[in-house]
C-alpha cells in the first residue's frame, strides 16, 4: 500500500513497482474528497480494464481488455465528502491509468 496524490500513470511495458509483474496486475485506489455542490465530469483513461465508483455507486464499468480508451460520466453532487474508488487491471503490454475530475 502506498499514498498517491493523483491517478496518472503511464507504466508503458514496465512494472508499476518493485515486486509487481509488468503484466497481469491490478490496482485499487480509494479516496474521499470534499467537493462543492455542482455538476462534475469524471474521466478515466486506461489501457485495459477499469471500474469507477462514486459514493459506492458503479458509474463506469469497462472491465475488459482494451487499447487505451477514455470513458466519461457526468453527475450532479450535493457537495461534501465524496468517496471515489477506481479499480484497474492490466492484462499485458502497455499499462496506463488516469482519472480526471472536472
Amino acid at each position: 500500500m502506498r499514498q498517491e496524490n493523483d491517478i496518472d500513470f503511464d507504466w508503458g511495458n514496465g512494472a508499476p513497482g518493485p515486486g509487481v509483474p509488468a503484466d497481469n496486475f491490478s490496482v485499487r485506489w480509494t479516496n474521499t474528497l470534499r467537493l462543492d455542490k455542482g455538476r462534475y465530469r469524471f474521466t478515466v483513461e486506461t489501457d485495459d480494464g477499469v471500474r469507477l465508483f462514486i459514493n459506492d455507486r458503479l458509474v463506469i464499468d469497462k472491465w475488459q481488455v482494451q487499447a487505451r480508451t477514455r470513458h466519461t460520466h457526468e453527475m450532479s453532487l450535493y457537495g461534501g465528502d465524496v468517496r471515489i474508488r477506481m479499480e484497474y487491471f492490466d492484462e499485458w503490454g502497455a499499462a496506463f491509468a488516469r482519472l480526471r475530475i472536472e
